[in-house]
């Protein structure tokens, strides 16, 4: 708590370009202002409400209030550390209502972390979240291990270092963050270099009772084997096809069964391709391009026309890829 205040008034204090005897005129030493801005000392109440005043800051003290954000980020970092984004989102919802507030609160950190995991993860934006990064980097004296260690994964996906996810991992080892390098690894094309990361990430999640984490740890490493064994992606596959079952996943089980397609489509073996895609559940426009791709190649040129036709009037896969799932969507 005293590092966030002090960060939150050194932060303050820099942007209106304040010195520190001038900010602590009349209200306490410039001595005990350093030592509040750097966590050092836990100041009183009434010096932390004059300094805030000063500043134009407000600070959260209301219980009840506190109360309802704690199980809230306790809640949020759950749904987070096991990739779950539905419920990401919802619980989410709540804490963007109380924006102000939270920022004003000892949760500011946990929730601007919350925001930039929702743009780079569940939004998919490739764009540099410059400001959420520059916002959170203020703070990087005063985060918690577990803060930092998910600041430096998502900073080492934005600005694409690879450092960024090896010192995460050295200081707060979980399956999360394993899954994010190996899946950025995959995503730059080191398949072989990704399959201990996503290997090790599958295990530490069923270790953590993080199915859905383990879900799409075992489909990725499938996606990485179709680069470089067959028995191994079907393996593969069909761990991730019974996890997806059991976790009533059923746009997984369709994205395994698609992308088995695929492989067996660029293999040349068309009859293959189509027994498999045909195990698809959900008909988009996804499945009905390479439903197209395969009738062509077995010859049957008007059964392609029309599944071209029928793909332009169906959407996509239903649910929140993200980045992560980027294969998807080759075709």
């Amino acid at each position: 708590m005293k590092e966030l205040i002090g960060a939150l008034i050194r932060r303050e204090r820099i942007r209106r370009h304040y010195s520190q005897s001038g900010l602590c005129r009349g209200i306490c030493a410039v001595s005990y202002l350093s030592k509040i801005e750097l966590g050092q000392t836990e100041a009183s109440k009434e010096i932390i409400k004059l300094l805030f005043e000063r500043l134009g800051l407000s600070y959260e003290t209301d219980e009840v209030f506190l109360k309802q954000a704690k199980a809230k980020k306790d809640l949020l970092y759950e749904a987070l550390y096991d990739l779950n984004e539905d419920l990401f989102v919802k619980e989410l919802e709540w804490m963007k209502q109380a924006e102000k507030r939270l920022l004003a609160s000892c949760y500011a950190i946990d929730y601007r972390l919350f925001l930039l995991y929702e743009n780079v993860v569940v939004l998919d934006h490739d764009k540099l979240d410059e400001a959420g990064l520059e916002e959170l980097k203020d703070f990087c004296n005063d985060m918690e291990v577990e803060q930092y260690a998910l600041y430096l994964c998502l900073s080492g996906w934005q600005k694409q270092e690879e450092s960024c996810f090896r010192k995460a991992m050295k200081l707060y080892p979980n399956a999360l963050l394993f899954f994010f390098y190996g899946a950025w690894l995959a995503e730059k094309g080191y398949y072989v270099k990704s399959l201990a990361q996503l290997d090790h990430a599958y295990a530490l999640a069923l270790q953590e009772c993080k199915l859905h984490l383990a879900l799409k740890a075992k489909y990725h490493l499938a996606m990485a084997y179709t680069n470089l064994e067959e028995s191994m992606m079907l393996e593969s596959f069909r761990q991730c096809i019974a996890l997806a079952n059991q976790l009533s996943m059923a746009h997984y089980v369709d994205m395994a069964y698609y992308n088995i397609a695929a492989y067996y489509l660029e293999q040349g073996q068309a009859e293959e391709a189509l027994r498999h895609l045909e195990k698809c559940g959900h008909r988009d426009g996804f499945y009905y391009h390479k439903y197209a791709c395969i009738m062509e190649k077995l010859g049957r040129l008007e059964e392609a026309k029309g599944a071209v036709e029928q793909g332009r009037n169906r959407s996509a896969i239903p649910g929140s890829i993200g980045r992560c799932w980027k294969w998807y969507t080759i075709v």
